[in-house]
């Protein structure tokens, strides 16, 4: 069955991923720094850039 898409249903699917990123971009910040503070704590491991 071939369901085609809507200029509506493209467009709402957009908002949602924008709604997700704006939602998600914080979380991956402060990840990014735990990590960070992580990795600096292990005594002889290089320290990865992200």
């Amino acid at each position: 069955m071939v369901v085609s898409a809507s200029p509506w249903s493209s467009e709402k699917a957009e908002m949602n991923i924008l709604e997700i990123n704006e939602k998600l971009l914080p979380q991956l910040t402060e990840n990014k720094q735990q990590f960070r503070n992580m990795n600096g704590r292990l005594p002889g491991q290089p320290a990865e850039q992200i």
